[in-house]
């Protein structure tokens, strides 16, 4: 869930007051150009099984050039959506994570992991990006070629998925649903398209520490990743006790605070590049030679 206490909308109209959302869209163009204020963070996807990294996920990041205070994601995506710029958006998101891919695969060719992007309707069905994207990629080996994360309210529209998606997938590119369970698909929709992974919303997961009926679901929907050799991806763990849950129905990829916060390039690279990438679970101790440097709770004041 995206933490809008930083950035309120009457805080929006405070710093843009004549203009309000054009304002506000205005000064994203403008760092869209110059590059300063963005930036990407990299947050790690871990393998239960396989005890270690199995992809990072690259989470885009806006100061606001006026405040100095982050921007939530949910604001300036929507707002890039609504002024039509968010295939640029997308643009520089895919550039600059496959220069951070392709530098890690240089320098640690057998632990540089997957990177996922997440991509608008708008990218999804501009055909100059599907060329771009699928050129760039190219230069990567399969392995750690980009995974694409799509969300629910694309998944709803097969017609115009299914053409984009059969040319990813036949240059090597993998596509996952996010956010999966936010209520805009069906499992009819999943039905029809064809995708490698599923991300589960965090927000059922929440719901499934009070709700019998989220845990069957938790459990139905792990069923069907497994039937349909589908990775599903838990997002938003956070403590012990939800991951030993999680792995008791099955669980094996997740992704959360309690692995890991979204990390710079050079973060990410000197915390699970430069050292051993695999790690115990059953071991109480391997948190805390990874999380020693990490207040959590202030983290989460500044990553979404």
């Amino acid at each position: 869930m995206l933490n809008f206490s930083n950035f309120k909308k009457n805080e929006i109209e405070a710093s843009d007051s004549a203009t309000g959302e054009a304002g506000l869209a205005r000064r994203l163009r403008q760092s869209l150009a110059r590059g300063g204020a963005l930036e990407l963070r990299y947050q790690p996807i871990f393998d239960a099984e396989a005890q270690r990294v199995s992809m990072v996920e690259a989470l885009l990041r806006w100061r606001h050039p006026q405040t100095a205070k982050y921007v939530p994601p949910k604001v300036f995506v929507e707002l890039a959506e609504k002024f039509n710029f968010s295939v640029e958006l997308d643009r520089w998101v895919f550039k600059h994570a496959l220069d951070t891919s392709e530098r890690w695969w240089r320098e640690f060719p057998d632990a540089a992991p997957r990177i996922s992007i997440n991509v608008t309707a708008a990218s999804i069905e501009d055909r100059a990006f599907q060329r771009e994207v699928i050129e760039r990629a190219q230069r990567l080996p399969s392995a750690i070629r980009p995974m694409l994360e799509i969300t629910e309210r694309v998944l709803a529209r097969p017609a115009m998925l299914q053409p984009a998606v059969r040319q990813l997938r036949q240059a090597g590119l993998s596509l996952s649903v996010d956010d999966f369970g936010s209520g805009y698909s069906s499992l009819a929709h999943f039905a029809q398209t064809d995708v490698d992974a599923l991300k589960v919303d965090r927000d059922l997961l929440n719901l499934a520490g009070v709700s019998r009926k989220a845990r069957t679901i938790f459990r139905s929907l792990l069923r069907v990743g497994k039937d349909l050799g589908v990775r599903v991806v838990i997002e938003g763990v956070e403590d012990a006790s939800q991951l030993g849950w999680l792995r008791s129905i099955g669980g094996r990829f997740f992704q959360g605070f309690y692995f890991s916060p979204p990390l710079s390039e050079s973060e990410y690279r000197a915390r699970f590049l430069l050292r051993n990438p695999t790690f115990d679970l059953s071991d109480a101790d391997w948190r805390s030679v990874y999380m020693t440097q990490y207040d959590t709770g202030a983290l989460r004041a500044t990553h979404f």
